[in-house]
């Protein structure tokens, strides 16, 4: 959307990616957000943000000048995931659900790297919340109907 955006808050995301100009890419009008504890794995990029009509180069970059992401870890899509899953060569490509097990492996950087939630992720196995969608050692969730 071209539309503005305001007054967002993102943390403890995992954004895993193919090459691609930027790691993250925002082109409507940023108002009072805040983007931070994310880890982004993937790339090469050719920069990390575009954020608000400005280009940084690296992630220092966009926290000295803009605020964006300051405590966001930048990783290796290699090794991430205890299942081996990598992103696809070809961004069209889609796995099966069978094959997308996004638990983190033990040795990730996005183990701990997250910021603790109020009653969003409380009773931590660790020392922080980790990033992406699962918490380190908890097993896949169940959905859909039960026996």
């Amino acid at each position: 959307t071209s539309d503005r955006v305001s007054r967002a808050v993102m943390r403890n995301n995992l954004f895993v990616g193919t090459t691609a100009s930027y790691a993250m890419e925002f082109s409507a009008p940023m108002e009072e957000c805040d983007f931070d504890y994310d880890g982004f794995a993937g790339g090469p990029f050719g920069n990390f943000a575009k954020w608000n009509g400005a280009f940084y180069a690296t992630h220092g970059e966009s926290g000295a000048k803009a605020g964006l992401e300051l405590n966001a870890v930048i990783m290796k899509s290699e090794g991430l995931f205890a299942s081996g899953i990598m992103p696809p060569e070809d961004p069209k490509m889609q796995f099966g659900v069978a094959a997308n097990d996004l638990r983190l492996a033990a040795s990730a950087k996005a183990v701990d790297a997250g910021e603790s939630l109020s009653n969003f992720n409380d009773g931590l196995a660790g020392a922080a919340a980790d990033l992406g969608a699962y918490e380190l050692g908890e097993p896949l969730p169940r959905y859909g109907p039960r026996d």
